[in-house]
């Protein structure tokens, strides 16, 4: 069941998209629109984000402290696997920075994004070895 101050702060969203409806469809001087929406906006964006904040915490507690007890990942190759990836990605996209701002040769560039699409190519078929296989450490 919601909180108390989690069904007053989704009232006072829900009010506010209503008010900005009405600010948008029934004001007619264009600053006092702007003005208005703008601050019904950050009214809007702050009940929203501590509304996700809520649901993002209580989501978390249910995940990883099921009964209580410390969940631990099952998947470890697999999520070691994608950790890995995800560095390769970002290394990618900086060696592309890099030659698109001028700090790298484009061949030089070229030649060690080349390199690192190899090691993903490498790295999806380790996903597929990995995936459903549980992991038997602590």
């Amino acid at each position: 069941m919601a909180a108390p101050r989690q069904i007053v702060e989704t009232i006072v969203l829900i009010g506010a998209i209503a008010a900005q409806a009405a600010v948008v469809y029934g004001v007619t001087d264009s600053v006092s629109r702007v003005v208005a929406g703008a601050l019904l906006l950050a009214v809007i964006m702050a009940v929203t984000v501590r509304l996700a904040k809520v649901e993002v915490t209580s989501q978390v507690a249910d995940e990883w402290v099921p009964n209580k007890r410390y969940h631990k990942r099952r998947y470890l190759r697999l999520r070691g696997t994608l950790e890995r990836f995800i560095e390769e990605v970002r290394r990618l996209n900086r060696v592309a920075v890099d030659a698109h701002r001028g700090f790298r040769s484009r061949d030089s560039a070229q030649v060690e994004m080349e390199r690192i699409e190899t090691q993903l190519v490498g790295m999806v078929r380790e996903f597929r070895e990995a995936a459903g296989i549980e992991s038997d450490e602590d």
